[in-house]
């Protein structure tokens, strides 16, 4: 709702933060986050035998500010088991 409240002008200057595992599922999803709502994806869980700093899961929101855009985190955080609300 945040996101497609903002003028059109805007909406290719604003990134939502999306979990990754969640926006990776299918095609749909994968469409949506990346070519409507232009959303930077980040990974919640390492993958097995990999392993990563703080700095590689904000590199990719460091290069959309550095690109003097916007950002909107959604403070909720992770779905429950069954998206349901509690």
């Amino acid at each position: 709702m945040i996101w497609a409240s903002l003028p059109a002008t805007m909406r290719d200057l604003v990134h939502p933060v999306a979990a990754a595992d969640y926006w990776q599922k299918s095609a749909l999803r994968r469409y949506l986050s990346a070519r409507i709502f232009g959303a930077v994806l980040i990974e919640r869980k390492r993958k097995s035998g990999a392993s990563f700093s703080s700095e590689d899961l904000l590199a990719p929101l460091v290069t959309v500010l550095e690109k003097q855009e916007s950002l909107i985190f959604f403070p909720e955080g992770t779905r429950g088991g069954g998206d349901e609300l509690g």
